[in-house]
């Protein structure tokens, strides 16, 4: 497995490569490769994401892909009746969630695609602050984990419904994800 980690820097190791190679390096370049290699890589993080090794990933060419794919909910994607918060790429062009529950304080259910298969986790934890709060869900079967971290905006009292922003940290067997969200809590 390969790690990334956000602080740590890009190294192009060239051993293995013939001398007519174009990236092939005289002697005393591979000297410095060499020293980079002994570098203790960070400690990794929850910002930190596992890639499978080149070849098993399923872009082009082999590209590496995450360790699982977090897809966007279809407007049929479970049955949550009541308030609702919905959770969206930060960066998202289309805007669809990518995690919805339903934000009650007890016995909340929620609801995210994974590898496009629909998951249900449950509320596990609920820490309320006074400019937003953590709600941690997890499966049954505790494979996996969504840790909502919410910072609250606009109030819009005419539609009973608030602005969220933040990050979702979803953890599926172990490898985690974190994503920056938007979204909100309509009732």
């Amino acid at each position: 497995m390969i790690r990334l980690h956000a602080a740590m820097s890009v190294v192009f190791l060239t051993a293995g490569l013939g001398a007519c190679h174009p990236m092939a390096k005289p002697a005393a370049q591979t000297a410095t490769a060499e020293a980079a290699m002994s570098i203790t890589p960070p400690e990794p993080s929850v910002a930190s994401m596992t890639l499978a090794p080149a070849g098993t990933g399923t872009g082009p060419g082999g590209a590496l892909r995450a360790a699982f794919f977090l897809g966007e909910l279809s407007d049929t994607d479970g049955d949550i009746q009541g308030c609702t918060t919905t959770l969206s790429r930060a960066s998202s062009e289309t805007g669809r969630a990518i995690f919805a529950e339903d934000g009650v304080d007890t016995n909340a259910v929620g609801f995210i695609r994974i590898d496009d298969k629909l998951m249900k986790v449950g509320l596990v934890s609920s820490t309320p602050g006074d400019k937003g709060g953590v709600r941690v869900f997890a499966s049954k079967d505790k494979t996996v984990q969504v840790v909502e971290n919410y910072v609250t905006g606009a109030e819009h009292q005419e539609s009973d419904s608030v602005e969220l922003t933040g990050t979702l940290v979803v953890t599926v067997r172990g490898e985690s994800q974190t994503f920056m969200v938007s979204g909100g809590t309509a009732c």
